[in-house]
């Protein structure tokens, strides 16, 4: 798996946060399933953004 940029570690993490906002406010059909790994996915790219701010 290719190693991310900070910036498409940080433009993942908002398409990602554009999609649950959509789906939470708009009504949007959305299984919980895909929610789960959506917020999950979220959370891992916003734990590895830390870790390279860190690192600087």
């Amino acid at each position: 798996m290719k190693k991310l940029t900070k910036k498409e570690l940080i433009d993942e993490r908002h398409e990602i946060y554009l999609k649950l906002i959509k789906g939470m406010g708009d009504g949007i059909d959305m299984s919980t399933a895909e929610y789960a790994k959506l917020n999950d996915r979220y959370h891992w790219l916003n734990d590895r953004i830390i870790k390279v701010q860190k690192k600087k």
